[in-house]
């Protein structure tokens, strides 16, 4: 697995939680794809509220854009809480798993339910 060094660029948004790496980084990271330009993260509630009060003029329904850095509160219907089970360590942030990357970038339909 490569590491992409993104600690400048998460610290200076200030998180609460480790947003989660998911997308075309997250599969650079596992060694499967070269990442595109932007980073997309999932990040919590608490975050992405956070985000909109400091910058209004870039959210875009559930997502926001800060510079590099493209972050969600929910994708696919499901919040940061239902996605974070499983996801790996890294040094500012964590990472979805192959198996969970791919059904995000799926073209497909479905939901990821919340663990019991």
């Amino acid at each position: 697995m490569a590491i992409i060094d993104m600690s400048s660029v998460i610290d200076d948004f200030d998180v609460h939680k480790k947003p989660l790496l998911f997308g075309g980084a997250a599969m650079e990271y596992d060694g499967l794809r070269s990442a595109g330009k932007d980073l997309d993260f999932i990040v919590t509630q608490e975050d992405f509220t956070r985000f909109t009060a400091r910058y209004p003029a870039r959210v875009t329904g559930e997502n926001i854009c800060l510079g590099p850095l493209e972050c969600w509160r929910i994708v696919r219907r499901c919040t940061y809480e239902q996605w974070e089970e499983g996801a790996l360590e890294a040094s500012c942030y964590r990472v979805l798993t192959p198996g969970e990357t791919a059904p995000l970038e799926s073209a497909g339909g479905g939901t990821r339910e919340k663990p019991t």
